[in-house]
């Protein structure tokens, strides 16, 4: 009666582990197939692109105008500026603003234009800012 049992309890528990790898196999093949979603520009002050997104899609991202949280990263010349978000950076120019007067680090939010120039089969992309604010 225990070896009924104790094999009925292992055939069970291999047909759901069986049942479950397939249902995860099935969920990641729809996944797979789905359609890239557009890319969120600025239309709405709320919606705050991650520079992780422009750089690993800079062409979907090109000439669009976006939002961005992060941090100060810096002066590079006399009126550019870097801009930082976790290990992700790019260069800053304001357009029609000055670069702000802050400490690297210190959290801003801009608003500009994706420029991406491809180089070879790489983009090197920058943001052309007309709205900075320190947060």
């Amino acid at each position: 009666m225990k070896n009924l049992l104790l094999a009925a309890l292992t055939i069970s528990l291999i047909l759901s582990i069986i049942g479950c790898n397939s249902k995860s196999q099935e969920a990641k093949a729809q996944t797979s197939q789905k359609q890239p979603e557009e890319p969120k520009t600025s239309k709405h002050q709320s919606d705050i692109v991650k520079l992780k997104d422009i750089m690993d899609n800079p062409k979907v991202y090109k000439n669009k105008e976006v939002v961005l949280e992060g941090n100060f990263g810096g002066i590079c010349c006399a009126s550019d500026f870097f801009y930082k978000e976790g290990v992700d950076s790019c260069e800053v120019y304001p357009k029609g603003i000055q670069a702000p007067k802050a400490a690297i680090g210190t959290p801003i939010r801009l608003k500009g234009t994706v420029k991406a120039t491809q180089k070879g089969e790489e983009y090197q992309v920058h943001i052309e800012a007309t709205e900075v604010t320190l947060k």
